[in-house]
């Protein structure tokens, strides 16, 4: 019989040291064996790849930002003009002289100090269509209108904009410029 000297000084003796029999050796191989196949064909599903974050890029432009050029922005939800205006360092004091627009991307917006800070009359030539609908009587469709028949050289020149009379120039009057 095999026996395993210890390095104990008193000279103690362990117990022997035994190799699996044969059939535990067999029972063995065959576990062994077949957690091998398991991992080599294992056949469960991957999780489908996850997909990249889709992105498209605006331009942004004006000297009404601190910081223009162009800015990914996620395109799976909806996207304003004042999170993109905030994103290129426009000033936040003008937040609510901006429309409530959605804007999708790629597409080029610009800011203009000037615009921005209107106080007084609306330009008919740099407004932009959101602006124009504050004024009365003027509606999305003919802020669109307004925006599409520019430039004009003075303001009585609306009066060839379909849906715009004597009667609703006369409400502009003072509202609107011709820069």
């Amino acid at each position: 019989m095999n026996w395993a000297a210890t390095d104990n000084p008193a000279g103690d003796r362990r117990a022997p040291v035994t190799f699996p029999r044969r059939g535990e050796r067999l029972v063995l191989v065959l576990l062994l064996t077949l957690a091998a196949l398991v991992l080599l064909f294992d056949t469960a599903e991957q999780p489908p790849p996850t997909p990249s974050t889709p992105v498209g890029y605006v331009y942004i432009r004006g000297d009404a930002l601190a910081r223009p050029g162009a800015y990914p922005f996620r395109t799976d939800r909806p996207l304003g003009v004042r999170e993109v205006y905030l994103r290129a360092g426009g000033d936040p004091a003008l937040l609510d002289r901006l429309p409530s627009l959605e804007i999708v991307p790629p597409q080029l917006v610009f800011f203009q100090r000037r615009t921005l800070t209107a106080q007084g009359p609306l330009d008919l030539n740099r407004a932009p269509a959101a602006l124009l609908e504050e004024l009365p009587g003027i509606g999305p469709v003919l802020a669109r209108r307004i925006v599409a028949g520019r430039p004009y050289e003075n303001h009585t020149e609306l009066l060839a904009v379909s849906g715009i009379g004597p009667t609703l120039l006369a409400k502009l009057e003072g509202l609107v410029v011709v820069r």
